[in-house]
């Protein structure tokens, strides 16, 4: 259950990204296309989260590489 809706909030986070950042290109609004990144990034962390099926870190958001695996023990990660 919290995988899927992890998912969704995904889905719908890079949707509205990718459509505001088309809009925002089109119609030459830069904060509007600087924003639809940010959108897009935001979707991009709650698919982590789904796949991971945990909430991430702080750490893990900003050195996903050092993050752990998607079912690692935490002693392996290290």
């Amino acid at each position: 259950m919290n995988r899927t809706v992890a998912a969704v909030l995904a889905l719908v986070w890079i949707v509205v990204g990718v459509v505001s950042l088309v809009l925002s290109l089109v119609h030459e609004r830069w904060l509007l296309a600087l924003l639809a990144v940010v959108a897009i990034l935001y979707g991009v962390a709650w698919m982590r989260v789904a796949v991971h099926g945990r909430l991430l870190r702080g750490r893990d958001l900003v050195t996903p590489w050092r993050a752990p695996r998607p079912g690692a023990d935490e002693r392996e990660a290290g």
